[in-house]
């Protein structure tokens, strides 16, 4: 089964690796077409895909996330240059706070990226925490308030709490999700905050709620919801397995 999933990982990276562009960034077409999420999307698959495999080629992500930095606005904020036609993939993100909070992770989540890109990351995160009081979508705010907690940002406990007031809780609390209308993906990346803040316990309702969403195959209907969601509710076990729950008590 192992070998059967990484053969499958391989596969999909060479296929990707089809739509490479000269500079390092990753399109729509072979040729042409260099789009800022289908990069950061690429370069965090990648990112994820080189702890199973030995296949993926470090420079390369590297060139891609250095792409990435280089579109930033002088605001700090990044925008779409291409264009993404399978909406589908792309889930809520768009330009501003999301797209912006989108390419922070991918950066954020690289090791060599978030030092050799400190003052790209740092001008990005002032456009959000001058953006957080204008926040009034629960996607935006979502993946905004991932991105800080990634930072350590001196605001990402109020953007939680902010994030956290827009929530719904359900099923006499054992549930809790945000409903808006990408609410698998937004969910997801509350989950990850909560995990990042050590909010285990209440971590715990917005895991169930996501666990229900699933469809029978255990992914999610869309490609972002399953990529994200997937992704949280991995970090959250991690946090939670019995395995980190046994002690040893020794009797003196």
């Amino acid at each position: 089964l192992i070998d059967k999933a990484t053969n499958l990982l391989r596969q999909g990276y060479q296929n990707q690796m089809r739509y490479r562009q000269t500079d390092g960034s990753f399109g729509v077409w072979e040729k042409s077409g260099s789009s800022v999420f289908l990069t950061a999307f690429v370069a965090t698959s990648m990112q994820t895909a080189s702890k199973y495999m030995n296949d993926i080629d470090a420079a390369m992500v590297e060139k891609a996330l250095d792409w990435l930095a280089s579109k930033q606005h002088n605001s700090g904020r990044f925008d779409e240059i291409g264009k993404v036609w399978h909406k589908d993939m792309q889930g809520g993100l768009r330009n501003g706070v999301a797209l912006t909070s989108y390419v922070l992770t991918a950066l954020l989540e690289n090791d060599i990226a978030k030092v050799k890109h400190a003052v790209v990351i740092q001008n990005g995160m002032n456009y959000l925490s001058n953006q957080l009081a204008l926040i009034n979508n629960p996607y935006d705010l979502s993946i905004a308030t991932y991105a800080m907690m990634l930072n350590g940002h001196t605001i990402k406990k109020e953007a939680l709490d902010k994030l956290i007031d827009m929530s719904i809780s359900d099923n006499n609390k054992k549930e809790r999700y945000w409903g808006t209308t990408n609410q698998i993906e937004t969910t997801a990346y509350a989950l990850l905050s909560f995990v990042m803040a050590e909010k285990y316990l209440d971590g715990i309702p917005v895991m169930n709620w996501l666990v229900n969403q699933r469809c029978v195959t255990g992914s999610f209907p869309r490609t972002q919801d399953t990529f994200v969601g997937l992704k949280a509710l991995t970090k959250m076990a991690e946090k939670i397995s019995p395995s980190r729950n046994d002690y040893t008590v020794q009797l003196k």
